[in-house]
């Protein structure tokens, strides 16, 4: 039988230093792989080795419990000639063949580790799910339709979700967020828009950008499409909708002025700031009216 490696996250023990090397024997049990450390509750590390019973049963233990357990004078054999349900804490993946950590692997419905690892069985699930998108997107929809129909069935799955996010979820969405605002800028405005219309595609906003020719609507600003914000014409608070055509690209600035404002409402409001600051600079300031150019009855007074 050939020997099996570990997986490269468990590092080989040096020869130097093992404590028992392949074709040793503990009682029935033979050694049939390299040692590799191990690291043990307290934080130590161990010296394990990949074993083999004479039953055939292929197990992982520890090289420093074998030898306590010959120096007992105990006959050393596998869990299962000793009575024990075997839980070995390696196990080899019946697809990538690679011995791995007992953790990762998934569980059946029995409490067994499953054959596959779980980054086999990732694989695996993607490419069915892909062999057929259409019909398993539509599939998928249905289920959380029908899941979201109850209280209970959407208590489970908001809950669901949160334990999703926690448990790594929020990293990975983060990181997928930041790769789509640098790679397509305009699918992250349209993850955006669809917040508020699910019709909202890719191509209508870059239409919208064309037609715009990359300029505020209400300042005539160059714009960058990450800098650039998505203004309702109408806001939706005085019924707009929010349909590609009461939608159009401005800069913050005049976002943030615009508000819940009509057009006509923000050109009013924007000339009572001008008369007012221009007002209150020049009273601030008199020493520009002093130095102003020559009213034209100054002038002919003058010649």
């Amino acid at each position: 039988m050939a020997a099996l490696q570990p997986n490269r996250r468990l590092p080989l023990v040096p020869e130097e230093k093992r404590l028992a090397t392949e074709g040793d024997t503990f009682g029935l049990i033979s050694v049939i792989g390299e040692p590799f450390f191990v690291r043990s509750k307290r934080g130590l590390r161990e010296q394990w080795v990949v074993t083999e019973c004479q039953c055939g049963r292929i197990d992982a233990r520890s090289i420093r419990v074998m030898v306590d357990g010959l120096h007992l004078g105990r006959t050393l054999k596998c869990r299962a000639c000793a009575g024990v349900r075997p839980i070995p804490k390696i196990k080899k993946c019946s697809q990538c063949h690679l011995v791995k950590r007992i953790d990762e692997f998934g569980v059946t419905g029995t409490g067994r580790p499953k054959s596959w690892c779980k980054s086999c069985d990732t694989k695996r699930e993607k490419l069915r799910y892909h062999s057929d998108l259409a019909i398993n997107r539509k599939r998928k929809r249905e289920h959380m339709k029908a899941r979201r129909a109850t209280t209970e069935g959407r208590a489970a799955q908001k809950d669901s979700s949160r334990r999703a996010y926690e448990n790594g979820g929020k990293i990975k969405q983060r990181a997928r967020i930041k790769a789509m605002k640098e790679n397509d800028p305009f699918r992250w405005k349209c993850y955006l828009a669809k917040r508020y219309d699910r019709s909202i595609t890719i191509e209508q906003l870059k239409n919208l950008w064309q037609q715009q020719a990359g300029l505020c609507a209400i300042t005539g600003r160059a714009l960058t499409v990450l800098e650039a914000e998505l203004d309702h014409v109408i806001p939706r608070s005085r019924g707009g909708s929010d349909g590609i055509e009461n939608l159009r690209w401005v800069c913050g600035e005049a976002n943030d002025a615009k508000r819940a404002l009509l057009d006509e409402e923000l050109l009013v409001l924007c000339r009572d700031i001008t008369r007012t600051l221009g007002r209150r600079i020049m009273e601030l300031n008199p020493c520009r009216t002093a130095n102003s150019a020559p009213s034209a009855s100054e002038k002919q007074g003058s010649d």
